[in-house]
């Protein structure tokens, strides 16, 4: 009987033990997940500070950042990615977000120069905040 006792006893010790350290470990995991996401949030918000030039406001992604709605842009006269005169190498494309027509296009490297017009009723967009 006291070997049953024991045995019982010594069980449900290994058990917990064994569980809390998978509970040590899940948090962790946790813990990593959320540093990551977090790493990840800051360098989107470094990604939306647009510049302020001529009435525009301009911005540039590297090739493993995209802005939102990209990807359902339409080709467009080339003109409207830059104010200077220009060759019109590059391809220029359009496509609207949250309501407001953007511009870009890509160099040969991948890296993607956006304007937007810019408007200054803009306190929704915390785009231009300065934290």
């Amino acid at each position: 009987m006291k070997r049953r006792v024991l045995f019982t006893l010594v069980a449900s010790l290994a058990l917990t033990c064994t569980m809390a350290f998978g509970q040590d470990r899940d948090h962790d995991r946790d813990d990593k997940d959320h540093d990551r996401d977090h790493a990840r949030a800051e360098r989107a918000e470094r990604a939306e500070r647009w510049r302020m030039q001529n009435g525009w406001e301009y911005n540039e992604y590297d090739r493993d950042r995209r802005p939102m709605g990209w990807n359902q842009g339409a080709v467009t006269d080339w003109r409207n990615c830059t104010d200077r005169d220009g060759d019109g190498r590059y391809q220029c494309y359009t496509y609207q977000y949250q309501g407001q027509p953007y511009y870009y296009y890509q160099d040969n490297n991948g890296r993607m120069y956006v304007r937007r017009h810019h408007h200054s009723d803009r306190d929704h967009d915390h785009d231009n905040d300065r934290h």
